[in-house]
């Protein structure tokens, strides 16, 4: 049996379970990752060290959400490439349509927990700084809600 301090990251898991929510729905599943070396992604398309990903059944062939790696091949500006991001790059993964997304922070290479920010902006259309937002944070058996 594992015991608490060897268990896997629950990060993979709660990847999929957004992606298949999102399929489920006729929702574009969206990441966003955060780039660096061992990130195959097309350089060409990254911002500020992050890159969007469109993770549908139509946009991607061969999609492999796996514990540590998310692989697939995509199309970019019409060229075929093979994408693979390490797991903890992914920073978020939501739903183009709907306004509510999974956040996961920066994690250092070699994260052993993993955060989660569940974000809820209003409806209303406002900018970012008159949004007020939940937060639940989830880190070593600590539940916190916070109103920002």
């Amino acid at each position: 049996m594992i015991n608490s301090t060897e268990s896997t990251s629950t990060r993979p898991y709660l990847i999929r379970a957004l992606h298949e929510w999102c399929i489920d729905n006729g929702f574009t599943p969206l990441i966003t990752v955060h780039v660096d070396a061992n990130t195959q992604v097309p350089k060409e398309h990254v911002k500020d060290k992050e890159i969007v990903l469109n993770l549908s059944f139509d946009a991607t062939s061969g999609l492999k959400l796996g514990n540590d790696y998310i692989e697939f091949k995509a199309r970019f500006s019409g060229v075929a490439r093979d994408i693979v991001v390490p797991i903890n790059r992914v920073v978020a993964i939501y739903a183009r349509e709907k306004s509510t997304s999974l956040k996961t922070p920066t994690p250092p290479l070699q994260c052993k927990r993993t955060k989660l920010h569940l974000l809820q902006p209003p409806h209303n259309g406002r900018n970012v700084e008159n949004r007020n937002r939940y937060t639940k944070k989830i880190s070593n058996r600590e539940h916190k809600r916070e109103i920002k």
